[in-house]
């Protein structure tokens, strides 16, 4: 599939998702199973988007820079998971949750549209194309024999694992242990989680042209 279009279509179904939530927040209360289904588009969406992503900037960056840009795109992602809770919390204390969803919904609209805006890129071409199941076994294949490829799978399983571990539980934190009632205060709690990934993003160019990747 060509990676621009499928971007850009991740990025309006989460604009419509936060936009129908808005919608609920300022009417009725939405249920439990309304909060679920949302929360399931905007993440499946959210996978599909950062997919994407990884793969569409090698096809706009010169191959020497591919570090640097790698290391940029982590960086801009770090940033906003230190900004975007505090500015989240900060708009529902001052306005409402109705207000912060429709705001979220618009940064997904400037998202699609800045990723409309790059220039035309290349798209490789292959010769012959299996079906999906076949090339998805070649690849499993092809990266379990690979032993980087290995450890760095495992690795980011096991990160993923403790962070979505973490991010599942982290009101309950704030809220039974530390007693934070104030939505501005635990929005706090993600910020702290995000400086961690905002200093090794920083540091990522600089340690790889120093001692390697």
């Amino acid at each position: 599939m060509r990676l621009r279009p499928v971007m850009i279509i991740a990025d309006l179904v989460r604009a419509g998702a936060f936009l129908v939530l808005a919608r609920m927040a300022a009417g009725t209360p939405p249920g439990i199973l309304a909060i679920l289904a949302i929360s399931f588009l905007v993440g499946t969406f959210a996978a599909t988007f950062t997919s994407a992503l990884f793969s569409f900037v090698p096809v706009v960056v010169k191959p020497g820079m591919l570090g640097t840009a790698n290391a940029r795109v982590a960086l801009t992602q770090q940033v906003a998971f230190v900004v975007g809770p505090a500015l989240g919390g900060f708009i529902v204390s001052l306005w409402d949750y109705t207000t912060a969803f429709a705001l979220n919904s618009l940064t997904f609209l400037i998202s699609a549209l800045s990723i409309a805006l790059i220039g035309s890129a290349a798209r490789a071409e292959r010769a012959e194309r299996g079906t999906y199941w076949t090339e998805a076994k070649e690849g499993f294949a092809y990266l379990w024999e690979e032993q980087h490829l290995r450890l760095l799978t495992v690795s980011g399983a096991i990160s993923i694992f403790v962070l979505g571990f973490l991010e599942s539980i982290i009101i309950l934190i704030g809220t039974d242990i530390f007693g934070i009632t104030d939505t501005a205060e635990l929005s706090l709690l993600f910020v702290a989680s995000g400086i961690g990934g905002v200093a090794g993003a920083l540091s990522a160019g600089s340690l790889g042209r120093l001692i390697g990747i």
